[in-house]
């Protein structure tokens, strides 16, 4: 729930003694043209067609028989409701004329940003940081939905920056049909200020890296020269 404030116009109190209009509630005008007499009507401009007249009217609302005052009202807020959209609340708008249905409130919704997700359409999007360990291994991870935490699998060799979705996570769409998806995106955070040890580890890791690549070239290398050796003999 919340609440919003919406100017209303109440009737005021019933007015002081009234007298019949010396004037009738409505005005007939004829007008002549080319194609004959035209009759209208008009409201009296004394009292408005409302057949009567105030002797003495109130000091707050001039006879109207409608005040200005503020109240706050509790507006419903349905599931899934995106940013400017407007809710119609029936029957809390300014008070009618003459006795008639008051109008809507018309509330304008403004959705404040959160922190962590970021909505786009129905779908919800956040970023979720592993360490490189977990990069590089996998490992299982909480990740954060808007129904609370979850628990998600990270395979091996995960890269910065992808994306994986977790079904069904994310807006409820207006009218309940069904829920958007949740996009998590990876955030590999790179560790800072390395002792000694861990800086060493990490050099030998990258050799070994060289030393697979550089076996792996004079593998492909080696088959490149057979194939071209191979085509060669055929061709003479």
């Amino acid at each position: 729930m919340t609440r919003a404030t919406a100017p209303v116009q109440p009737r005021a109190r019933s007015p002081r003694p009234v007298r019949r209009a010396a004037a009738p509630d409505a005005w007939t005008i004829n007008q002549r043209s080319p194609f004959g007499v035209i009759q209208t009507q008009r409201s009296c401009d004394a009292c408005h067609g409302t057949g009567k007249l105030i002797d003495n009217p109130c000091r707050k609302c001039s006879g109207s028989g409608r005040q200005r005052k503020s109240r706050t009202v509790d507006v419903t807020i349905p599931a899934g409701i995106k940013d400017q959209q407007i809710l119609n609340v029936s029957g809390h708008g300014n008070a009618g004329y003459n006795g008639g249905p008051a109008g809507d409130l018309h509330v304008f919704v403004n959705v404040r940003t959160h922190s962590l997700f970021e909505r786009r359409g129905d779908d919800v999007w956040c970023d979720l940081p592993i360490t490189l360990t977990q990069a590089v291994l996998g490992a299982e991870v909480i990740v954060p939905t808007l129904d609370g935490k979850v628990k998600y699998s990270i395979h091996e060799g995960t890269q910065p920056n992808d994306v994986f979705k977790l079904k069904g996570r994310g807006i409820p769409r207006l009218g309940g049909r069904g829920r958007g998806d949740q996009y998590v995106r990876i955030v590999v955070e790179i560790p800072k200020s390395l002792n000694t040890r861990q800086k060493e580890l990490i050099r030998e890791f990258e050799r070994t890296l060289l030393r697979k690549t550089e076996k792996l070239l004079q593998r492909l290398t080696a088959a490149a020269v057979g194939s071209a050796a191979l085509e060669s003999s055929m061709v003479r």
